[in-house]
């Protein structure tokens, strides 16, 4: 599981290699050449070498500054943006500290301006790309031009064809922004027309942040708003899914979709979750097996901390550390922590992927756990859940996430995180625990 918002889960990356020798023949002849780094590689390398200026030992600030300049401007002065096509854009565009760390005169940001506005101006798919491409860029540097360059993207004649494709998918978060940022009018009439020419192929992949720009609809309140967010859902869902059994999609291809899918079906339900009665959650296993707790419900009469984990999640097992304290403060307490994790059929051991376990069966996953458990002293319940049964319910984007019940089963807030909120979780929990004193 790899869904990305609040805390990401992280995967061991293992290190690139950016140089090799190779020899080749040539009409007998055996010449050696050496093989170029990949423009990916060359971005990754310049990260990683500034990230050493920035853990190096520097008798002053300025210096600090001058070295990460000069490999900046090294590897700068190497790059063809001419000649960058539109994916290794794309790759820059992910890595923004590239684009903010400017050394006076050597400015990639102009540079990139002048390769796109004049492909963005045509009315073709190409021509939507650049648009879009240069829309993600005003908007990494917060420009004067950020807005305007967002309902161009949008607007472009040839913008819903990019839904054709993998190429897309960045068109929600515009939106998105563009709900936040620019006039309100403009901003719906952009949306209106762009769904007005979904493409009847659209490609299932591209449904990132569909979840997200309904619920800032939603949230801006003006007339129109509302019925174009419900639009938005309506239309999106009977596609998408339209889509998934058209192109016969696998298990492997189908999970992405069909959970953003999820999170934009339930996207009602937790808008308005906070102050209301969680979702039930059925447990496929529960740690402590005699208390023959099933599901959530069993829980009632509890203040239930609730931490979405996943083993595939780096970050969640060293959140083991922050739930451990509010475990032992309120072991006698009718207070109940609860680690949930989905379904996977495999457990990362170890934060880093480097020890992972297959389990085909649940019985497998669970023993997987324990071993987790054992590892962190774990005092409190785990459980595990279907896949996709929790997430959309809870708002749950990427883990590690909390959410708090009080003893009715009403959630009180989604907020919170362990590892940074531990003034506030006792706080919330304590009077929790003085309500149901006062209100038995």
């Amino acid at each position: 599981m790899s869904p990305t918002s609040g805390g990401q889960p992280m995967r061991h990356l293992l290190p690139t290699v950016l140089l090799a020798a190779v020899f080749a023949a040539c009409l007998g002849a055996g010449a050696a050449t050496d093989q170029q780094p990949t423009f990916e590689q060359t971005m990754q390398r310049m990260l990683e070498r500034l990230d050493e200026v920035d853990k190096g030992d520097f008798p002053t600030r300025e210096e600090r500054r001058a070295r990460g300049d000069a490999v900046f401007i090294e590897t700068a002065n190497s790059l063809d943006l001419d000649a960058l096509t539109f994916d290794e854009i794309g790759m820059l565009l992910q890595r923004p500290r590239l684009l903010l760390h400017q050394p006076s005169g050597h400015d990639l940001r102009p540079r990139l301006r002048e390769r796109l506005r004049p492909l963005a101006a045509n009315n073709t798919a190409e021509g939507a790309h650049a648009a879009l491409l240069l829309a993600r860029l005003e908007n990494i540097v917060a420009s004067d031009e950020t807005t305007p360059a967002l309902l161009r993207a949008i607007t472009h004649p040839g913008a819903a064809t990019l839904w054709s494709d993998h190429r897309g998918d960045p068109l929600w978060g515009l939106c998105n922004r563009a709900v936040r940022d620019a006039p309100p009018t403009a901003a719906l009439d952009a949306i209106s027309a762009l769904l007005d020419n979904v493409p009847p192929d659209f490609e299932p992949g591209n449904f990132s942040s569909i979840d997200n720009l309904y619920e800032s609809l939603i949230g801006l309140r003006v007339d129109r708003a509302a019925a174009l967010a419900q639009r938005l859902r309506d239309t999106m869902l009977a596609l998408g899914r339209e889509r998934i059994e058209a192109l016969g999609l696998d298990e492997d291809d189908r999970w992405w979709p069909e959970l953003r899918l999820a999170f934009l079906e339930h996207a009602p339900v937790r808008i308005s979750l906070v102050g209301s009665t969680g979702p039930d959650i059925e447990f496929y296993w529960w740690s402590d097996e005699d208390e023959g707790v099933t599901r959530l419900a069993d829980l009632r009469g509890h203040v239930v901390i609730l931490s979405f984990w996943s083993s595939d999640c780096g970050f969640c097992h060293f959140n083991f550390e922050s739930l451990a304290p509010l475990a032992e403060r309120y072991r006698d307490k009718p207070v109940r922590i609860v680690s949930l994790a989905p379904r996977n059929g495999y457990v990362m051991l170890d934060p880093y992927g480097e020890e992972t376990v297959t389990t085909p069966s649940i019985a497998e996953e669970a023993e997987a756990t324990r071993q987790i458990m054992r590892e962190h002293s774990a005092s409190w319940p785990f459980a595990i859940a279907e896949k996709l049964e929790y997430v959309p319910h809870y708002g749950v984007r990427g883990v590690p996430r909390m959410a708090v019940l009080d003893q009715r089963g009403v959630v009180r807030t989604l907020e919170l995180d362990a590892r940074v909120h531990k003034e506030a979780i006792i706080e919330l929990i304590d009077s929790l625990l003085a309500e149901q004193v006062a209100h038995p």
